[in-house]
């Protein structure tokens, strides 16, 4: 029975020994209509000297931001540090913030509750290959030059909602973006063509591997989740068959695999 409900308590992983940032946690409020990520880390941990162990931004210029720490103490010296502090003509507010629920757990239980007959989950039966691919480079299959043309138009889209923020948010820039939008076919700055680049394959010089169990042998494995840890997927598939890791890459985390 404990285990169970360890297994259906999104917070149960509070209990382990290990350090997790969501247990002394605080919220911030009450914040500038307008600040950078940077200038508030230099806020807390450079002027104020709070040992803050992580900064959550809900979204840019949020009004209210979420700060861990390491220890109770640090957190309630947090808390007595930030209240009534004044910071560009706002007095900000910090309270002591809820963990946030276990999102593979949280997920679990909500399908759980789910009425099977209404909202039955879709299998996916695509191969575990296939699943990677469309993961990490869904693109993969298609013509190279089609690919640019895609990620071209991505990147204008991308301009064009800049171009509508900054007119809105900016009224000193309005008549300029205006203006630069009719030289540059709607968008706020002159938009080059992507470059053509004369490899193609095994370019990528960095990865972030998760260890975990492939799901078609049931055997640890390092590699690429097929889906994302808050949509309920744990599954790990190997590597070898994507096209953009190197050689070299691809022989070190079959070495790690195999240990």
């Amino acid at each position: 029975m404990e285990t169970q409900n360890l297994e259906t308590n999104p917070y149960a992983y509070l209990e382990r020994e290990e350090f997790s940032s969501e247990r002394y946690k605080i919220s911030i409020k009450n914040l500038p209509k307008y600040y950078g990520v940077n200038e508030m880390k230099k806020l807390l941990n450079d002027k104020l000297k709070l040992a803050s162990n992580k900064i959550k931004f809900p979204k840019r210029n949020n009004p209210f931001i979420f700060v861990s720490f390491r220890s109770e103490d640090d957190r309630e010296n947090g808390i007595k540090t930030i209240n009534g502090y004044k910071w560009k003509g706002k007095v900000l507010s910090a309270h002591v913030a809820m963990p946030a629920p276990d999102p593979l757990v949280k997920r679990r239980n909500e399908q759980d509750d789910e009425d099977a007959s209404a909202k039955k989950i879709k299998v996916d039966d695509r191969p575990q290959e296939e699943r990677l691919k469309l993961s990490t480079v869904p693109l993969c299959d298609t013509p190279y030059d089609e690919q640019l043309s895609i990620k071209q138009e991505e990147m204008r889209k991308v301009l064009v909602k800049l171009g509508h923020n900054l007119g809105d948010n900016n009224v000193v820039l309005k008549k300029w973006v205006h203006q630069q939008k009719c030289d540059n076919n709607q968008v706020p700055c002159e938009l080059l063509d992507i470059r053509h680049s004369s490899v193609q394959d095994g370019y990528r010089n960095k990865c972030e591997f998760t260890v975990g169990v492939d799901e078609e042998t049931s055997l640890p494995t390092v590699g690429f989740r097929i889906s994302s840890y808050a949509k309920g997927g744990t599954g790990v598939a190997p590597v070898e068959n994507l096209r953009h890791i190197p050689s070299e890459m691809k022989v070190a985390v079959k070495v790690s695999s195999s240990k």
